[in-house]
């Protein structure tokens, strides 16, 4: 049985009292927006409910001073914190099993942490800005697994500098955004989702260099939302 949004909401605030405490609480909230795709129990869009997840988060986080400083007021953060967690969502929907696609983000941390301790990070840091990049290679490409190298080079910095395609939207996200911030004949909403679009795309632009890949074969997938959230091991330990 699919567990309830409301359920999905109490323990997305129970993420945000993570980051609070100075944990990685978005790295959970990323697996719980996955795990509840898979289930069809979050869902973005106009429609969906991602935005009340992702309040639900705020809701914790912003409560001390090692928490989160995107507030719930802040629409233009909101939605660029949504349109970040969507790629979770979108990840969710791939074909495979719930357990064995998101060995691709423990594999990614894994990478990190190694990289990291080698070049001399004293500490763990939060990865899910990074883990987000692949997770984006993995939504456009439609796969689930990716080596090492993989990893790396989706990790690796892109040059923009050249790029007339990054520009191009670059510029509309400008003109899209000066739109919604002086309209004032109601328009104002419209512009402002097509700059989140937008910026949405341009996101994915930066992190995706690769060609789309074949759709992985449909496998039937009996892990609870519950067991999954369970697991010890949530892709942020090394």
């Amino acid at each position: 049985m699919a567990t309830t949004i409301e359920t999905i909401l109490i323990k997305a605030a129970e993420a945000g009292a993570m980051t609070a405490d100075g944990a990685d609480g978005m790295m959970y909230l990323g697996k719980l927006c996955y795990g509840g795709s898979r289930e069809g129990t979050v869902t973005a869009g106009k429609t969906g409910n991602l935005y009340d997840v992702y309040k639900a988060y705020l809701s914790k986080a912003t409560k001390s001073e090692y928490g989160s400083r995107v507030t719930i007021t802040d629409d233009k953060a909101l939605r660029y914190g949504v349109a970040k967690l969507n790629a979770f969502v979108k990840f969710g929907a791939l074909p495979g099993k719930t357990d064995a696609n998101w060995k691709l983000v423990k594999d990614a941390v894994r990478v990190l942490n190694e990289d990291g301790l080698a070049a001399g990070e004293r500490k763990i840091v939060s990865r899910y800005e990074q883990v987000l990049k692949v997770v984006r290679v993995a939504n456009a490409t439609k796969r689930t697994k990716l080596s090492d190298d993989e990893i790396r080079e989706a990790l690796a910095p892109k040059d923009p500098v050249g790029d007339q395609d990054l520009k191009a939207m670059e510029r509309m996200l400008k003109t899209a955004s000066q739109h919604a911030e002086g309209a004032t004949d109601g328009r104002g909403s419209f512009w402002a989702v097509i700059a989140e679009t937008i910026e949405a795309q341009i996101q994915n632009y930066k992190s995706v260099y690769v060609t789309e890949a074949p759709a992985e074969d449909v496998e039937d997938d009996d892990t609870s939302l519950e067991d999954f959230l369970a697991d010890p091991e949530m892709g942020v330990a090394a």
